[in-house]
C-alpha cells in the first residue's frame, strides 16, 4: 500500500553501500518536505518493501531531526502584472500620463 502523503523519485541500488536510496517528498500540512533517504536490502528485494522502507526511514529521520532535507510551500503560484514601461506605451502612439 503506498502512502498518498509521500512521493518517492527515482529509485536506485548504491551496491557499494548495498541500499536503495531515492528523494522522499513528504507532504506535511501545507509544506512539502525532501528527504534525502536510503533503505539498506538486498538487490532482490520487492519494490513494494522498497518504497515502504524508503518512506519509513524518511519518516523516522524526519522525526528525530537528523534527515537531510529541503522545504517549499505548497501553495499556487500567484502572478503578478507589471505595468508597461513608458517608452513602450509611447512607441504604441498612446500618451503616457
Amino acid at each position: 500500500m503506498q502512502n498518498p502523503l509521500a512521493q518517492i523519485s527515482d529509485v536506485t541500488y548504491n551496491a557499494a553501500s548495498q541500499c536503495f536510496e531515492a528523494l522522499v517528498t513528504l507532504h506535511v500540512g501545507k509544506t512539502l518536505v525532501h528527504v534525502a533517504s536510503a533503505f539498506h536490502a538486498p538487490m532482490n528485494t520487492s519494490y513494494r518493501i522498497i518504497t515502504g522502507g524508503l518512506t519509513r526511514v524518511a519518516l523516522r529521520d524526519l522525526v528525530r531531526g537528523n534527515a537531510m532535507l529541503s522545504r517549499r510551500s505548497a501553495h499556487a503560484h500567484t502572478s503578478s502584472v507589471t505595468p508597461q514601461p513608458r517608452w513602450k506605451t509611447q512607441l504604441s502612439g498612446r500618451r503616457a500620463s
